[in-house]
């Protein structure tokens, strides 16, 4: 990115109280010269007149405060209590035009695009507000690399003038080496962060492989004492074989039994329902007996009162009288022994009748009492029976009470004889929980190897960021030691050397960092340090160093403001080392292709420039002209 400066507007700032229009875009690659008069105390000369100023302007503009350093009140115009300074700053990039405008009191900075005109007027214009980190990131420059690459204040200090560590401070900010710094510093601050890690997981690591000691012994007491509770459940289990066999055999003998006495019962029951068959068959055959010897007795109850009858009457025949008693009528022995006769007769008659009616009921009652014995024999052989039945079933109940007694025992005796819940639990909780502080064990070691790893890495890129940062350091140092010994040959210092070193070896064979910067002339054969030398040859040193600072900065960022501005740089030189220091700067311009302004107070031939600026300051105050080329 290249930033070609074209206007720069001030008013109220400092000794311009009026608007002053600085056109610094005439030509690329020109030499300019800024001179003064001082019209308002010429014993002075070109002391005072503001050539100065007109960079402070521009410096304030960028960075808000001057080349040494002012802000604030001390910028108001003197004599002035009350103004706004304002300075704009109108420059190219890439073919677009910006303006940036700041302002004090009120403090403000503003961005125009495209501002047009040849000044650049911004009158009328409305810019958008940006803040500092904008406008350095438009300029890619700070305050610090903006004087040093781009304005050279009289009083700034040089390079060479810098302390060793002002100097290495410098160089780090300039070549963007600070970076590697903060990232060895972020790499160290890491490292401390990884190995308190490291620490945390070394005692994380001590700490899970007590647990796993721990929790190992608990498994170890919860195996034995369920090897100690197997061992007796095998005991438990070889006596109890024998025990089952008892039980075994008498389940079996049992369940014979049973089976027997099921039969039984069966028989029984089959034995008790022919009997109530057979009482049933006796009842109705006495019950018809009992009728028949009813009818039997009363066919012998008739005929024996017949037969009573008729012996009565035979009775009554041999013992009537004369009359008989029917129909009173008179009766001869004859027809007594006639009545008689005919009584006897049918007495005799039913005899056999009698005899066989006596037999019939005697047979029937005889038939009916064996029935009837036979039924009550065959109760009582059923009441035997009914009692037998019972009698079996009874111990048929008994027999499977004791069949399921002893198959409960049985199945007792059959169910696994193993180590209580407890204690298995207790082995298999113990196992698991030694198993999961192994896992745990195994990932703080892990993580513990991760860390160290880390850390070994991260030892790495500390020492890496430091050699990288040591090695772009010497290259750069390398390459502005070329340009500076290129720039004192420019400046007429044939034959001499400026040497840069950030390390050397010591007498005891060390290492001693640092920076130092030394010189070698065509008078002494070894470098010395830069403060052996003075006047003009340290000035044509310090611009050298100083130009050659530029030019490594513009190779290192890809591009610069196209802008050089030099004040007061032919302090101590001679004539002959004033020529030597235009020659360089019309060189450098033109090479560059950049404007170079010299800012001097003393009567320099203008005809040695392309273009000259004339800073007047009067009692009114100071203005800006354009000389004569």
């Amino acid at each position: 990115m290249r930033i070609t400066p074209q206007v720069i507007r001030v008013r109220d700032f400092r000794s311009f109280s009026e608007e002053q229009v600085i056109s610094l875009a005439d030509q690329p690659g020109t030499l300019g010269l800024i001179t003064g008069v001082n019209e308002a105390e010429p014993d002075l000369g070109a002391n005072g007149t503001g050539k100065s100023t007109v960079w402070d302007a521009l410096c304030w503009c960028l960075f808000g405060k001057t080349i040494r350093g002012l802000r604030g009140p001390a910028l108001l115009p003197w004599g002035v209590d009350v103004a706004t300074p304002r300075v704009q700053f109108t420059f190219e990039v890439e073919g677009h035009r910006y303006t940036i405008s700041r302002t004090a009191n009120p403090n403000g900075i503003r961005l125009f695009r495209e501002a047009e005109g040849p000044g650049a007027d911004t009158a009328g214009l409305d810019g958008e507000e940006i803040d500092q980190a904008s406008v350095e990131r438009m300029v890619g420059l700070d305050y610090d690399l903006f004087l040093s690459t781009v304005v050279r204040g009289q009083f700034s200090e040089s390079f060479l003038e810098l302390t060793p560590r002002k100097k290495m401070e410098f160089l780090s900010k300039a070549l963007d080496l600070d970076g590697w710094s903060e990232a060895a510093q972020r790499t160290s601050e890491e490292r401390k962060e990884e190995k308190a890690k490291h620490t945390d997981a070394l005692r994380e690591l001590d700490r899970m492989d007590g647990a796993l000691r721990v929790r190992e012994a608990e498994v170890i007491t919860a195996t034995q004492a369920f090897e100690r509770a197997e061992a007796e459940c095998a005991s438990r289990r070889s006596e109890r074989e024998s025990h089952i066999k008892v039980v075994a055999g008498a389940h079996c003998k049992h369940k014979a039994l049973r089976d027997q006495l099921a039969q039984d019962a069966t028989d029984a029951r089959i034995s008790l329902e022919r009997s109530d068959e057979l009482i049933e068959k006796l009842m109705t055959e006495a019950e018809a007996l009992q009728a028949d010897s009813r009818d039997a007795g009363h066919r012998l109850a008739a005929l024996e009162a017949r037969a009573e009858m008729l012996s009565e009457a035979v009775s009554a025949a041999g013992g009537l009288g004369d009359t008989c008693p029917t129909c009173h009528s008179d009766l001869d022995a004859e027809a007594r022994s006639t009545a008689q006769a005919a009584a006897q007769s049918k007495l005799d008659a039913m005899g056999p009748d009698l005899r066989q009616a006596r037999l019939d009921a005697k047979t029937a009652l005889a038939m009916y009492e064996d029935v009837v014995a036979r039924g009550k024999a065959a109760r009582k052989s059923q009441k035997a029976k009914q009692a037998e039945e019972r009698a079996v079933e009874a111990e048929l109940r008994d027999v499977s009470a004791t069949i399921e007694t002893l198959e409960q025992n049985l199945e007792d005796l059959l169910a696994p004889i193993v180590p209580e819940d407890h204690i298995r639990l207790r082995m298999i909780t113990a196992g698991n929980a030694a198993e999961e502080t192994k896992h745990k064990r195994d990932k703080a070691a892990a993580w513990c190897k991760e860390v160290e790893e880390g850390i070994l890495k991260l030892d790495f890129w500390v020492k890496g960021f430091q050699d990288i940062r040591l090695w772009l350091l010497r290259a750069a140092l390398d390459e502005l030691e070329a340009l500076s010994n290129s720039h004192t040959l420019s400046l007429g210092l044939r034959g001499w050397r400026i040497l840069y070193e950030v390390e050397r070896e010591t007498k005891a064979g060390g290492i001693a960092k640092g920076f130092r910067c030394l010189i070698q002339s065509p008078t002494n054969q070894e470098p010395v340090p830069l403060e052996t030398w003075s006047g003009g040859e340290l000035q044509r040193l310090k611009i050298a160093t100083q130009a050659a600072m530029c030019d490594l900065i513009r190779s290192r960022f890809g591009g610069a403001m196209a802008l050089e501005v030099w004040d007061e740089p032919g302090q101590h030189l001679s004539t002959r080392g004033c020529r030597d220091m235009m020659a360089f700067f019309r060189e450098r311009a033109a090479t560059l292709g950049i404007e170079v302004w010299i800012v001097d107070h003393r009567s320099t031939t203008s005809g040695e420039f392309d273009q000259q600026l004339v800073v007047t300051r009067t009692r009114r105050g100071t203005s800006v002209k354009r000389g004569l080329r």
